[in-house]
């Protein structure tokens, strides 16, 4: 069962990867990946959960108006 756990963590971490990569681009996907001092920006979409530009008005995937930020210390 630990094998089965593993490789479905796995898949999801790539899935995200691929999906922030897609959303910030392959550097802002690393800045945000790799450990470093300082603090994370998050933007996200409350509707849906969709990382967006810090820019955004509105999420590209539904189009909702409410987004929120986070700053996450590291």
């Amino acid at each position: 069962m630990d094998t089965a756990f593993s490789t479905w963590g796995k898949s999801i971490i790539i899935l995200h990867l691929l999906a922030v990569a897609r959303d910030m681009g392959i550097r802002g996907a690393f800045a945000r990946l790799l450990p470093g001092e300082g603090t994370v920006v998050v933007v996200e979409c409350r509707q849906c959960g969709t990382t967006v530009d810090p820019a955004t008005d509105q999420c590209p995937e539904c189009e909702a108006t409410e987004i929120c930020r986070y700053e996450i210390e590291e």
